[in-house]
């Protein structure tokens, strides 16, 4: 870890490296805000590239499902060493991973069926644009959650955020501290798709801090 805080502090010092790295140095030196904005350039150029060229669609999923399973593996690692856990990953975290990775990839291949058949009046900006930024919001649930995972015999503390009405789970979680492991466990994870809470984490606003106060629930 030590060795990476060192390249770390090196890029910022001379960014002018960062166009000449390898794809894992770049997002392992630049973090997740690296490893997000790629995967958002990448789902975007797919997209936009297909409906406005006339190439085959097979070559924009697959360059996609390829970004993502990177983006994934990446952004898990990069969550395992903000959280301070030691490496590889354990088995119930790689199984985990191998789970998503392949949801998401039949995700990405019916986003492209759908592009498909809906391709006539479809605004290829407007677009791209949304399956840009899904797409990135499911990868920092990702990365929450393999944060969290890598935190598991942490305590945290929930917290309720600025929306006017709240679930009954979150209400109840509201202020009580739970090691993270019980949240991972009822599949209770702020703005996940699809969470274990009653609002099932859909414009959720809720977080999670550790002892010192720091989110850890998203990406920063």
């Amino acid at each position: 870890m030590f060795l990476l805080d060192y390249a770390r502090a090196a890029v910022k010092a001379v960014p002018e490296v960062i166009p000449y790295l390898t794809p894992q140095t770049k997002a392992a030196v630049q973090g997740y805000d690296g490893i997000r904005s790629d995967y958002w350039t990448v789902i975007y150029d797919s997209v936009e590239g297909y409906l406005t060229g006339n190439s085959p669609v097979t070559g924009f999923r697959n360059r996609s499902a390829t970004a993502m399973s990177e983006a994934f593996t990446d952004a898990t690692y990069e969550a395992w060493y903000q959280a301070g856990a030691e490496l590889p990953l354990t088995d119930d975290a790689a199984a985990w991973l191998s789970e998503r990775i392949g949801a998401e990839r039949v995700n990405i291949e019916g986003m492209f069926d759908r592009l498909k058949k809906e391709w006539a009046g479809i605004d290829p900006i407007a677009e791209a644009n949304a399956r840009a930024e899904g797409y990135a919001r499911t990868l920092d649930a990702l990365y929450a959650e393999a944060k969290m995972r890598g935190m598991k015999n942490q305590m945290v503390t929930w917290h309720l955020g600025q929306t006017e009405q709240h679930c009954p789970t979150c209400s109840k979680l509201s202020g009580k501290k739970h090691r993270i492991s019980y949240l991972i466990d009822n599949n209770y994870i702020p703005r996940k798709p699809d969470a274990g809470m009653d609002c099932h984490g859909y414009n959720c606003d809720s977080s999670i801090t550790d002892k010192n106060g720091k989110e850890v629930t998203i990406a920063g």
